[in-house]
C-alpha cells in the first residue's frame, strides 16, 4: 500500500506543478485523473509508457490556437529528438511553443498565421513531420473505433509512440469547439484514453471512454475542407 501510494504521488506529482487552474467542470461521463476513480483506472491500465514522459514535459498552450503547438513541443521533448538551445538557455537544448519556429519565424506555416487561424490535423501532421518525427494520419470513419482502439492502445503502450487526437470539444460535452491534445494512457478494463489538455488552465487530465473519444474525432472540420478529425501516431525515426 506504501509503494502504491509513493507511486500515485510521483504520478500526479508530474503534472501537478505549477498547475494552480480554476478549471471547468469536467462533463459527467469523463473521469478526472486525480479523482479515486481516475486514480484507480491508472493504476490498472498497462498501455501507459506515454504517460511518464508527456507527464515530465506537460506544457500549457500559450495562446488559445497553440493547442497543436503545444501538444508537439510535448512530444518532441518526450521523444528525446535533437532541439534547439533556446536563447538565455544555451547550452541546454530543448523545444519551447517560440522556438519550434525557425528564425526566420515559420515552418510551413508562421506562428503568427497559426495564432489567428488554429492548425488542422494534416497541418499538424505536415509540421511534425518536418520536425523530424515519423507520422503515421488516420482520419476518422464511420465504422473505425475498432482500428482506432486497437492502435492507439497499442501505440501507448510502446515506448517512444505516442498519439495525438484531433477531436470536437462539444461532441464530448466540453465548451469550446476544435482542439488538439495528445493521449497519454488506455485503461483496457473501462475502455478508456486518457487526455492530457493542453489547455490546463481550462480541463485538467482525464479519462474519457473510446466510444466518446471517436465520436468526437469523427467529426467535420470546416477549416479543413470538412475533412473528418481524426488521431496520429508519432514517434523519433529509428536511428
Amino acid at each position: 500500500m506504501r509503494a502504491m501510494r509513493s507511486y500515485l504521488a510521483l504520478a500526479f506529482s508530474l503534472f501537478f506543478v505549477n498547475a494552480a487552474y480554476a478549471y471547468l467542470p469536467l462533463p459527467p461521463a469523463m473521469v478526472a485523473l486525480d479523482s479515486p476513480a481516475g486514480q484507480a483506472m491508472f493504476l490498472q491500465s498497462t498501455a501507459r509508457a506515454s504517460y511518464w514522459p508527456l507527464a515530465a514535459h506537460y506544457e500549457t498552450q500559450e495562446n488559445q490556437a497553440f493547442c497543436g503547438i503545444a501538444t508537439l513541443v510535448m512530444v518532441l521533448n518526450s521523444t528525446g529528438i535533437t532541439a534547439p538551445q533556446p536563447p538565455g538557455f544555451v547550452p541546454y537544448s530543448f523545444f519551447t511553443q517560440d522556438d519550434i519556429f525557425p528564425p526566420n519565424g515559420t515552418t510551413i506555416f508562421s506562428a503568427d498565421w497559426i495564432e489567428h487561424h488554429g492548425l488542422t490535423l494534416d497541418q499538424l501532421g505536415q509540421i511534425a513531420s518536418h520536425a523530424g518525427l515519423s507520422v503515421q494520419l488516420v482520419h476518422a470513419t464511420a465504422d473505425g473505433l475498432a482500428q482506432f482502439r486497437a492502435q492507439a492502445g497499442k501505440a501507448l503502450a510502446t515506448s517512444g509512440t505516442y498519439v495525438i487526437v484531433n477531436f470536437r470539444r462539444e461532441a464530448l460535452g466540453e465548451a469550446g469547439y476544435g482542439h488538439i491534445s495528445p493521449l497519454a494512457a488506455y485503461d483496457e478494463k473501462t475502455d478508456s484514453f486518457l487526455i492530457m489538455d493542453v489547455a490546463r488552465y481550462k480541463y485538467p487530465p482525464a479519462w474519457v471512454s473510446a466510444k466518446d473519444m471517436y465520436a468526437a474525432l469523427d467529426t467535420p472540420d470546416p477549416g479543413n475542407g470538412n475533412e473528418t478529425r481524426g488521431y496520429l501516431i508519432v514517434a523519433a525515426p529509428k536511428q
